[in-house]
């Protein structure tokens, strides 16, 4: 890039890279540029967006939606990492232990050929009846589609990171993060806060007040801008990602103009 994009050396910071995977697979030759990928580490000096995946959803049911009188939500592998270990094993535990059907957990296998107990409509209309659902990280530190599906079920995400355990919720680079205020949509639970105090006393401490609020920060904020339809129906992309780069123009672009020379 430094020998054959003009001045590159000089203003790195101004050329912006297309990357369509996680931010853990970006050549280091790019981190002085502008980079948007998938998710969810920053790669540069918090001068790139993560931009959400096109998610083919299944549509919305016509009914009401139903209650949500499942606390807790999980469909997943838990053989994937230690973290995703130890939620099923507290899930499991805490389903034992209440039998009231407040907790789901559904571990799948993967080598069996049908890994996935229920379809997308189905899993979907679980999760619109769950107050919470599980989003760990799975093969590599991006927002998994699990995070989407969530979203769109008006589901609150409790994200379980284990490829960034020890950083805070600020220092996620959450999907089009300019845009959105993901505290009041999401939950970030440590590593070490999940071994130390444990998933369903985490959850129980939210307050019923700041459960209505996110939910209905999810439903009005969060599902219009990162959820997208193939025919048009909803607000594209391309305009939510402008809105980010047109917010890192103005607030960083320019401090970075005035800074040293490079080499």
């Amino acid at each position: 890039a430094s020998e054959q994009l003009p001045h590159y050396a000089r203003w790195p910071h101004r050329h912006l890279f297309l990357f369509p995977l996680d931010s853990m697979f970006a050549p280091k030759w790019l981190l002085p540029s502008m980079v948007a990928h998938t998710g969810s580490g920053y790669t540069t000096r918090g001068i790139d967006v993560t931009v959400p995946y096109l998610v083919s959803l299944p549509p919305p049911p016509a009914e009401t939606p139903p209650p949500r009188t499942t606390l807790l939500f999980l469909m997943a592998s838990p053989s994937r990492n230690k973290v995703r270990v130890e939620v099923a094993r507290q899930m499991r535990e805490a389903a034992r232990a209440s039998g009231s059907g407040e907790i789901e957990l559904h571990e799948t296998d993967p080598r069996k050929e049908n890994a996935m107990p229920f379809s997308a409509v189905e899993t979907m209309r679980r999760m619109r009846r769950s107050v919470f659902c599980v989003a760990p990280t799975g093969d590599s530190d991006g927002f998994t589609q699990r995070f989407y599906y969530i979203v769109a079920a008006g589901c609150i995400p409790v994200r379980v990171d284990s490829y960034y355990p020890s950083w805070s919720f600020g220092r996620v680079a959450w999907p089009f993060k300019q845009t959105i205020d993901w505290h009041r949509a999401a939950l970030l639970l440590p590593p070490a806060a999940l071994g130390r105090d444990g998933l369903l006393p985490f959850v129980r401490n939210v307050s019923a007040a700041r459960v209505a609020s996110m939910q209905r920060y999810i439903e009005r904020e969060v599902r219009p801008a990162v959820l997208f339809d193939y025919r048009g129906r909803a607000p594209d992309a391309f305009s939510a990602f402008l809105t980010e780069l047109l917010h890192l123009s103005r607030t960083k672009l320019n401090k970075l103009d005035q800074a040293p020379a490079r080499g």
